[in-house]
């Protein structure tokens, strides 16, 4: 690809009896003008006259050109101006806008007042939602949460959110409508089992027993220390059936949760050692970096691997018995 383009282009309707046109610049002109085609192609282009063109005649009748290559953006911005804003071929132009740092592009658009009218009708929605559902918090009423945040200096989702809550901290939030505050209450009990549900998944009690790189915990919040992780996210990787976790297993591992190859006999330097754990004691290494050695295409570490799957000294080696989960609860740790 060559150097972008820095310039003003211009974009013909070669149909039109009246020669009309679109005026644009750009830093990188081929790239704009795939940008314009692919917009035209989805229907969504900013320019409705352009758009209509397209969708009347199709793409052939578009014309693309190069009026002024430019050294600058500014230079470009200069020439793409003193067009927009010659009134001599004001009526010969498809530009929404007559000046080259963009804004405004409703006030000569062919259907101002209907876009004006959608907007007003969007807001006028908006502004009775929040008229309607009144509310009342400390025995105060506010005609919506919008009022209420601007009175009381507070985020109108954390109102939203204190209005839905299940606490008796928040029992002064609620709707002035009675059906209102009873959707509120019943949404908020549906949000609790919700909750519940995901929690009970992934839990199994306190004072669980793990098992991390054969590295004894006594429970997911020790563990977490440890890691400087949730205990919810230990748990999650011990229940995980993906491999990327298989490290990670319970001490007393349930029968849906039991994990294969969990513990894997690795070789370093020719010699063996039955875990990670067990070779980053030895060593004086972190069992993170051990794995990640194995890991590491760099030849520098080609002496790391896992006994099971490397071969060595030119001989085969035969694949390891994998160490049981009762094997790893008698392991010293």
């Amino acid at each position: 690809m060559g150097k972008p383009i820095i310039g003003v282009y211009k974009i013909s309707n070669t149909l039109c009896p009246e020669g009309k046109y679109y005026i644009g610049y750009s830093c990188n002109i081929r790239r704009r003008w795939n940008n314009h085609k692919r917009d035209l192609k989805n229907g969504k282009h900013i320019n409705i006259y352009l758009q209509n063109v397209y969708n009347k005649y199709g793409a052939d009748c578009l014309q693309y050109e190069i009026l002024h290559d430019c050294e600058t953006k500014e230079e470009a911005q200069d020439y793409e101006t003193s067009y927009l804003q010659d009134l001599t071929i004001r009526d010969k132009l498809y530009n929404l806008l007559y000046d080259s740092i963009g804004g405004d592009t409703i006030t000569h658009h062919p259907n101002r007042e209907q876009i004006i009218e959608k907007i007003k009708a969007k807001r006028k929605l908006q502004t009775n939602y929040r008229k309607d559902a009144a509310i009342v918090i400390d025995g105060v009423n506010y005609s919506g949460i919008t009022e209420a945040g601007k009175i009381l200096n507070i985020p109108s989702r954390t109102i939203n959110d204190r209005i839905y809550s299940s606490s008796s901290k928040f029992i002064n939030y609620h709707f002035l409508d009675e059906k209102k505050q009873k959707k509120a209450e019943e949404k908020g009990r549906i949000r609790i089992e919700n909750k519940k549900k995901i929690n009970k998944e992934f839990s199994t009690g306190r004072g669980v027993p793990i098992l991390i790189d054969n590295i004894y915990y006594s429970a997911f919040a020790d563990a977490a220390k440890v890691f400087n992780l949730d205990a919810s996210t230990i748990s999650k990787r011990v229940k995980s059936k993906n491999k990327l976790y298989s490290n990670y297993q319970y001490a007393t591992i349930p029968d849906e949760y039991v994990k294969t190859n969990c513990i894997r006999q690795i070789v370093i330097d020719n010699i063996y050692y039955k875990s990670l754990s067990h070779a980053g004691r030895d060593l004086g290494i972190s069992h993170v970096n051990i794995r990640n050695r194995i890991k590491s295409p760099n030849p520098k570490f080609a002496n790391y691997f896992y006994a099971d799957s490397k071969v060595l000294d030119d001989e085969i080696m035969p694949s390891l018995p994998l160490l049981s989960v009762r094997d790893a609860d008698n392991h010293e740790v």
